[in-house]
């Protein structure tokens, strides 16, 4: 399968995240990598089924509706669980939809996120935020489905500019 299609993803217009993996990456000594060697996993599960993780903060870019995220239950999940996170209501074109971990500070790390576009006739994107400030500061590299491509933007102050 094309590798884009299963790109990173937090920020979905309408998508489904099943599983986010940080591991280390370029550690500065042998004996530091070996410290640093824990890889965080986040999975869902059926006790916070029809509801936002705990841990994680929906947001949006952008004024009007949508941005409702929720655990479903989805056999498809990549991580096997039956649980993903799904990003549920259309928006006005303006509108990106985020969901980001609380609290969480890494550095020179590998993430791999499963992502499947479900719905959105306008819009399909998803993606994963990084340097996440607010809903109006981040970075993010987003795939879209109905456009098949691939861009990563810098957010500041509610304006995306395209870096790729």
């Amino acid at each position: 399968m094309n590798v884009l299609k299963w790109l990173w993803c937090l920020l979905c217009a309408v998508g489904v995240v099943g599983l986010w993996t940080v591991g280390p990456g370029l550690a500065a000594d042998k004996e530091k990598e070996e410290k640093e060697k824990k890889e965080q996993v986040f999975r869902f599960s059926k006790d916070e089924l029809g509801k936002v993780p705990k841990g994680w903060t929906a947001a949006k870019t952008g004024q009007g509706e949508g941005s409702v995220w929720k655990v479903v239950a989805d056999d498809t999940s990549p991580s096997k669980t039956g649980y993903v996170l799904a990003q549920t209501a259309e928006g006005p074109r303006p509108l990106f939809n985020l969901c980001v971990v609380n609290d969480t500070n890494y550095k020179d790390v590998e993430v791999s996120v499963g992502m499947k576009a479900v719905a959105g006739k306008v819009d399909q994107g998803g993606g994963l935020v990084w340097r996440y400030q607010d809903a109006d500061n981040y970075f993010i590299a987003r795939y879209n489905p109905l456009e098949t491509n691939y861009r990563v933007y810098k957010v500041v102050g509610g304006k995306r500019i395209q870096l790729a």
